[in-house]
């Protein structure tokens, strides 16, 4: 099986299983595995929190505001959350809930936009909001918030407002009346716009769908290979048989699933059929920026056939699919794909609510995952190394979902707070096997810098990879660096200055 870690700052957990692998999304600290942090004590952690907090407060301990014009309302409403850049006078311990169902508690570090960064046994781990519960992240939001301020009285109007805009994005419009008129009473002007920001969320769908589907620039990344298009009567067959399988399946478990057929993806859902435009223009989106940077010629494709998606509008329908499909247990998942020992692969993910949060967060996941499948059949072999793996799942999901996805947020945020308290990266997270989710966001970091010094060089290292080269022999062959020298240049670079190799 096949399944892999799935998309943003959730924690993916990948498993090897008879006949394959799988990739799931999953939450923070579900996983057993190896320590979260070299030799990560509880006074380690304590220390890191004490400096971690003071350099957030040395930073700026007030919050910033972004105001919205009225006629950008719906876009603020779909692609922003709010957009305080606070750290709280003292450390915050917050109890959150994920989207996969699993708790987290945690001491607040640092708010960074989109994103939260909290303390995991001394590593800052970075967890966007579109990630968390809408309930849990709206308190969340308001407490940490009001602990800056001094309380929730002593919040400005602006900050009622942005907190407004921030429950309609997470789909609670009476908790952002609550806060337009609360940001109304000293300022009649709010009144009105937050009535303007409740008429614009009624029409979000609509916005929604014909924003969703814009696509990043991938860059150019040439690639050669010989694969050739599947005959049309054998890729007839092997659809034939993935479309029995499902029948099967949605009578054992008395749903309904349409089918929503591109040019290379099958994909069975029960979403609406007004939201299927969505799905097609994510995964296709998705295939185009990868073929892109692989330099995909004409005539060469990547899967047997077509890849079978299988997405599901709510946890207990995905949770049951999966253990039909392929008797895995998805509970504490999001996501995952799964390639068979037979070369194929097959994806299934879960939304969890109809929120424009909800939306993007799915969208993540659904590329995150997608990419996992597309980069099995691109060259297939050996596994790819967890940080490099889930580094390219999360940086791909940036590309094709731009500002929809907070990937880029949440590695920028990880990579600062690593580098400016030079917090150690265990030695363990360079070597062939998984990563803690923690790491997901430095992963990213780091193979974003890779790309942006030489796409070429990252394909070559990439593609060793997938034919059996030690990540240190591929690494030195593609960029002249060995692990020791990538993270001290990625430190370097992450924190402005030079690179060095040496």
């Amino acid at each position: 099986m096949v399944g892999r870690r799935s998309f943003l700052i959730l924690p993916y957990d990948s498993t090897n299983e008879p006949g394959g692998t799988v990739w799931r999304s999953q939450a923070v600290g579900t996983h057993s595995g190896h320590s979260l942090a070299s030799g990560g004590t509880a006074e380690r952690s304590a220390a890191m929190r004490a400096q971690l907090t003071q350099h957030a407060r040395l930073k700026g301990g007030h919050a910033t505001h972004r105001m919205t014009c009225v006629n950008a309302l719906a876009m603020a409403i779909l692609i922003s959350t709010t957009t305080f850049t606070s750290a709280p006078t003292h450390a915050e311990e917050v109890r959150i809930q994920l989207i996969t169902g699993n708790a987290f508690v945690g001491e607040v570090i640092e708010e960074a936009g989109r994103v939260l960064v909290m303390d995991v046994d001394g590593f800052p781990c970075a967890i966007a909001y579109d990630q968390i519960l809408p309930d849990s992240a709206y308190r969340t939001k308001r407490r940490l918030l009001a602990a800056e301020r001094g309380g929730v009285r002593q919040l400005v109007p602006e900050e009622h407002f942005e907190l407004g805009l921030f429950a309609l994005r997470n789909g609670r419009p009476d908790r952002a009346r609550r806060d337009f008129g609360m940001a109304g009473r000293d300022d009649e002007t709010f009144r009105t716009r937050g009535q303007d920001a409740i008429k614009s969320y009624k029409s979000w769908k609509e916005a929604f769908i014909k924003s969703a589907t814009t696509a990043g620039d991938s860059g150019s990344l040439p690639f050669e290979s010989d694969r050739t298009a599947t005959p049309a009567d054998r890729t007839g067959a092997i659809v034939d048989g993935y479309k029995a399988v499902v029948e099967d399946i949605c009578a054992q478990l008395h749903i309904s699933l349409k089918l929503v057929e591109t040019e290379h993806f099958l994909i069975w859902t029960d979403w609406s059929g007004a939201e299927h435009a969505l799905l097609a223009g994510w995964v296709e989106g998705m295939y185009s920026a990868l073929a892109k940077m692989f330099s995909l010629k004409d005539g060469e494709v990547v899967f047997a056939g077509k890849c079978p998606m299988f997405v599901l509008r709510t946890r207990k329908r995905f949770v049951g699919f999966a253990s039909a499909l392929d008797n895995y247990d998805a509970r504490g998942a999001v996501g995952y794909a799964r390639s068979e020992s037979n070369g194929h692969v097959h994806v299934v993910v879960s939304r969890h609510g109809g929120s424009p949060a909800a939306f993007d967060a799915f969208a993540g996941t659904l590329v995150h995952e997608g990419t996992h499948a597309f980069l099995y059949r691109y060259r297939p072999g050996r596994s790819l190394p967890g940080w490099v793996d889930e580094g390219f799942a999360n940086h791909a999901a940036q590309v094709v979902l731009g500002d929809r996805c907070a990937n880029l947020d949440a590695a920028n945020a990880a990579a600062r707070l690593v580098v400016s308290e030079n917090v150690p990266i265990p030695r363990s997270f360079f070597d062939d096997g998984t990563i803690e989710a923690r790491y997901y966001p430095v992963a990213h970091s780091l193979v974003a810098y890779l790309i942006g010094r030489d796409r070429e060089a990252f394909v070559r290292f990439l593609n060793d990879l997938k034919t059996g080269q030690p990540v240190e022999k591929a690494l030195f062959g593609s960029f002249d660096m060995t692990i020791g020298q990538l993270e001290k240049n990625w430190r370097a670079a992450s924190g402005g200055q030079d690179d060095q190799n040496r």
